[in-house]
């Protein structure tokens, strides 16, 4: 799963880059004030104001994470119907991933669960419950994470038969030995490892070790 974590990570980090190189340049002028408490701006005064306040971002400098951080969550907040307010969560959620020490987990949780829960039709949901499973495994939220992998093995059972999907079945076996379920978890290893040769070496290696830890508990 570090691997397909890792793959993810770089995706998500050359997605950011190009909707970086792809931002428009706007006219200048300070943004808007922030709306009176309570007041929510219509549409048109909430795609004018994103507008602005991402054309800030395009001269900020790259290494101000805080005006990135706090221009982002303008957006968000004060223009939520707007597909800016959708690519702020996205671009937010990669500094708290990239751009400290280490990956700020909490945040990222909490940015994507809005994301999926206020945009469920968004293009970044497939990308977001990635993020959000991984940010789960890391924060040790297994329940959570259960749910998502459900999503996909229990809607949607003919998933358990693609050998592309081997290395995402050990994170999904994982949740469920992590949630009590040790029986379902063997079965799931033990599907990966009937894949043989159609999976990669050391995934078809990484279930059967599961396998005998499982089995000696």
């Amino acid at each position: 799963m570090k691997m397909i974590a890792k793959g993810f990570r770089i995706a998500a980090i050359l997605f950011s880059l190009f909707l970086s190189l792809c931002a428009l340049s706007y006219a200048d002028g300070p943004p808007g004030p922030a709306p009176a408490q309570g007041t929510k701006l219509t549409l048109p005064e909430q795609e004018e104001l994103a507008k602005e306040l991402f054309t800030i971002m395009v001269k900020t400098d790259t290494y101000d994470l805080n005006t990135f951080i706090a221009l982002y969550g303008r957006v968000i907040k004060e223009c939520p119907d707007t597909a800016k307010a959708q690519i702020s969560l996205w671009r937010l959620s990669n500094l708290y991933l990239f751009s400290g020490d280490k990956p700020d987990y909490p945040k990222i949780v909490e940015l994507m669960e809005h994301l999926i829960q206020r945009y469920p039709d968004s293009p970044y949901i497939p990308n977001a419950k990635q993020r959000l499973l991984n940010a789960y495994e890391e924060t040790g939220n297994m329940k959570k994470a259960l749910l998502l992998y459900e999503e996909i093995f229990v809607q949607h059972p003919e998933t358990l038969d693609d050998p592309k999907l081997a290395a995402f079945m050990l994170g999904y076996a994982k949740a469920l030995a992590a949630t009590g379920n040790s029986q379902k978890a063997v079965s799931v290893y033990n599907k990966v490892i009937s894949f043989g040769d159609r999976a990669q070496d050391f995934i078809v290696d990484i279930a059967k070790d599961e396998v005998q830890k499982l089995g000696t508990k």
